[in-house]
């Protein structure tokens, strides 16, 4: 286990709490949705991990659909408490990671094919999940008693850094809160989620491209530009169409 955390590790830690901080205090399902998908956890633990982009972190984004959607089926279908859908979908999370870590080839034509067998299925269940309205929720606690728990979630997390490799990146540091937060609305969750995903990928390519060149932290920049312009087209086309259905 690595107890030695560096910059990026307390960036990681600020931002995360922020953002997760953000969604327990916002009211409207769609609000909470929105800040679930900007990329701040995967840029503060892309630049702890400082490995290259590859099929790991594909295949991390992949579990992230899984756990989030794991979730909603627990707890929405399978009438679950929150609390045990989302410990065992996290657990879920980090075992498969484990596992397949060792095992995913991180070749160029790995993470180009890992990208074209995951849109599709991105799409597949986003169009099998309609919209439907939602109840809001503001958490009544305290900051002050909010915030240990975000960081206690996150600090685990790091000390599995070296374990977990590319698929911290996109660890649901995040959605372990927003999904205890929104457990309301979990379906409104879900359905921002394949637009997350989305912007994601567009980040992997730009940096998979621009990283040799210009180095990741420089890469972060375009990355973001992309990510804010995929995520506010998405979910403004998402908000009106939900609108007049």
């Amino acid at each position: 286990m690595n107890f030695n955390f560096e910059f990026w590790d307390w960036m990681l830690l600020l931002a995360v709490a922020l953002q997760s901080s953000a969604i327990a205090y916002l009211y409207h399902p769609k609000w909470k949705a929105l800040i679930i998908s900007l990329p701040i956890p995967f840029t503060m633990a892309a630049l702890s991990v400082g490995q290259p982009i590859n099929a790991v972190n594909v295949a991390g984004l992949a579990l992230w659909f899984m756990f989030m959607h794991g979730v909603r089926l627990l707890h929405q279908n399978w009438r679950w408490p929150i609390v045990p859908a989302i410990a065992v979908m996290t657990l879920a999370y980090i075992l498969i990671a484990m596992a397949l870590v060792r095992v995913i080839p991180v070749s160029g034509a790995a993470f180009w094919i890992s990208l074209g067998l995951l849109l599709p299925l991105v799409f597949l269940v986003q169009s099998r999940l309609p919209h439907q309205d939602e109840p809001g929720y503001r958490t009544p606690l305290p900051l002050w008693i909010k915030l240990p728990a975000i960081i206690v979630v996150i600090l685990l997390v790091l000390i599995l850094k070296k374990q977990l490799q590319g698929f911290m990146t996109v660890f649901p540091m995040v959605s372990v809160i927003a999904v205890y937060e929104a457990r309301h609305s979990l379906r409104t969750m879900c359905r921002q989620v394949p637009i997350a995903i989305i912007s994601l990928m567009v980040m992997f390519i730009i940096i998979r491209l621009a990283e040799p060149l210009i180095g990741l932290r420089c890469s972060m920049a375009p990355c973001w530009i992309a990510c804010l312009l995929m995520v506010a087209f998405f979910t403004r086309r998402q908000w009106a169409r939900d609108y007049t259905a």
